[in-house]
This record gives C-alpha cells, structure tokens and sequence, in this order.
C-alpha cells in the first residue's frame, strides 16, 4: 500500500488514483478532539513543571513525526508535513476557530 496525503484526506491505498476518504468523519472528529485535549493537558503539566513552549512543542512534533513514519512511512509523511507547511504559511494553525 502506497500512503498518500491530499489536503485534508490521508489513505493509505494501493491505487494511487482512488478516492480519498474525507479525514472529518464524526468518529475520527471526536477523537482527534479528544486527542488535542490531552496534548493541551500534557503542554499545561509541562508548563507547570518549568519546561520551555518551545521545547514542549519540538518534542511533541519529534514524536508525532516518529509516529506518522511509522503508521505512513517516509513518503507519505513528507507529503503531509509539505501540505502542513503550506498551512502555515496560509495562516491555517493562527486561526484561534482552528480545531483539528
């Protein structure tokens, strides 16, 4: 199976022209919703704890990245962090109304 990133929508697929699935469905929303409520839990304990933002956050990316290697593979992490830096630039992760 080949990973693949377009946008919002991340399959792994044997068939690089089939259609994605949108990445938004209830039950995925709810659990990445769940999921940045301990992340933000995990920066505050950190915080607490006299650890810098920035190294919370470099850490935090280092594992997630690690993790989405291991579940992608290479290829198709990269092409998620180059649609990620696209939304940077776009101002996508400066939006406060941004829930993932």
């Amino acid at each position: 199976m080949t990973p693949s990133c377009h946008g919002a929508f991340v399959t792994a697929s044997s068939n690089p022209t089939s259609k994605p699935e949108p990445a938004d469905s209830q039950g995925s929303r709810e659990h990445r919703r769940a999921a940045i409520s301990f992340m933000l839990d995990a920066f505050d304990a950190g915080d607490d704890a006299g650890i810098e933002q920035t190294a919370l956050s470099r850490a935090a990316l280092f594992q997630a990245i690690m993790r989405m290697v291991e579940e992608l593979g290479e290829e198709g992490t990269a092409q998620f962090l180059r649609a990620s830096a696209e939304g940077v630039r776009s101002g996508y992760y400066s939006r406060a109304d941004t829930v993932n």
